[in-house]
């Protein structure tokens, strides 16, 4: 028979949550969120979140899991409906290309930084 023509992969099949860009990282942060992946949810913190070398210790999915299902849940899924129906509308970037923003009315926005490459979420709003 035939050889099957060889499939070429355009994104990496494994990278279920990207971050490569803001518009995916807040994507990406929503539907982890959905899914109750608090453990996926700390990629998307800010360093200063999670930098262990100030002898702090460092935000984790445990404490995610807090915000998501304690006394601030209301208030937290409240900020999620807004960024997410605000999602495909386009995000402002900075001037430097390192913060870009969403907003999602009332004077508010999402906030994201570029880390090393990868988008994280600094605020919801």
């Amino acid at each position: 028979g035939r050889a099957a023509a060889p499939l070429l992969l355009t994104e990496n099949p494994l990278q279920f949550y990207p971050q490569d860009t803001p518009q995916q990282a807040l994507a990406s942060f929503l539907l982890a969120a959905q899914r109750r992946r608090y453990d996926v949810l700390v990629r998307f913190l800010p360093q200063s979140l999670t930098d262990t070398s100030k002898g702090t210790a460092p935000y984790g999915a445990a404490q995610i899991r807090q915000r998501f299902e304690g006394a601030a849940a209301s208030d937290l899924a409240r900020q999620i409906s807004a960024v997410q129906r605000h999602l495909r509308e386009p995000l402002q970037l900075s001037p430097d290309g390192g913060e870009a923003r969403l907003p999602v009315g009332e004077g508010r926005a999402a906030r994201l930084l570029q880390e090393q490459g990868s988008w994280r979420v600094a605020q919801l709003e």
